[in-house]
């Protein structure tokens, strides 16, 4: 059964090159399953509304279990909603060793992996954790605690307390989630990894997308007319207002030179640069 369901995935991926649906032909199916693992607070929703409208196809965001920096690929869910037509993976998974042999072993070794600058993403992740939605969701938030990703005191915890966990704690999983995709980029030679970044795709949604449809070798189905708006304070999308550089005006000076100590220098520049 297992060698079965990998020759079909197998099918899907390597399939006919030329079978590509262009801008005005036949976009309902998505030939080859694509697969984005972002950081918490970077924009996927905007990225998944943007495939999934080229592609009239619905996404597979459920793809992982447990707790969010440390969730496993759920094997049967996933591939089963590949092939049931679901062919974008919308998730937040790191790069564990079972998930990376996984997607080896099932074929699926191109992967984008999207990243914001994570002193704001720790800004989008304090409003998020604080709206009234998140909060009395009991699942949700048995969800986050069970990851570290809100302190077990939050509902009696005031905003300044609240910061001084994010820099304390919180901040060292985004930091390791990144750097580990990094790592992955550049000593697995199994995978090719696109890292893209919340600036450009908010600067430059054409040039961003455009680079993930050639990623996968189907630019020709790119149209910059099917690109959503993106939606500021739009709870559906998870968009609140992404702005940039946020953190400057969020953390005091003391907090921000502790979120830079943390970060590596390269890392640093990367984002400073921007």
């Amino acid at each position: 059964m297992l060698q079965g369901i990998r020759n079909r995935i197998g099918r899907l991926i390597i399939g006919n090159a030329k079978n590509i649906p262009s801008n005005n032909s036949d976009r309902s199916r998505l030939p080859v399953p694509m697969l984005v693992t972002s950081l918490p607070r970077s924009g996927s929703g905007f990225i998944r509304k943007a495939i999934c409208n080229h592609f009239n196809v619905r996404t597979s965001t459920n793809i992982d279990y447990g707790a969010v920096y440390d969730s496993r690929i759920d094997s049967r869910y996933f591939f089963d909603e590949i092939l049931s037509g679901k062919r974008y993976g919308k998730t937040h998974f790191a790069p564990f060793e079972y998930n990376l042999n996984l997607l080896d072993a099932y074929g699926m070794r191109k992967i984008v992996v999207h990243v914001r600058d994570p002193r704001d993403a720790a800004v989008s992740w304090f409003y998020q954790i604080r709206r009234r939605e998140i909060l009395e969701d009991e699942a949700t938030v048995s969800s986050l605690l069970a990851s570290d990703c809100v302190p077990e005191e939050i509902s009696s915890m005031d905003d300044w307390e609240i910061k001084q966990w994010i820099v304390d704690v919180y901040f060292d999983k985004l930091i390791g989630w990144i750097s580990s995709w990094q790592s992955v980029m550049e000593d697995d030679a199994r995978f090719r990894i696109l890292m893209t970044n919340f600036s450009k795709m908010k600067h430059d949604p054409s040039g961003f997308f455009s680079e993930i449809f050639h990623f996968y070798g189907f630019e020709q189905a790119f149209n910059r007319d099917a690109l959503p708006a993106l939606e500021k304070n739009s709870f559906k999308n998870n968009f609140r207002e992404g702005r940039e550089k946020e953190y400057v005006d969020f953390f005091t000076t003391e907090q921000i030179n502790e979120l830079n100590h943390k970060m590596a220098l390269e890392l640093r520049k990367s984002f400073d640069n921007e």
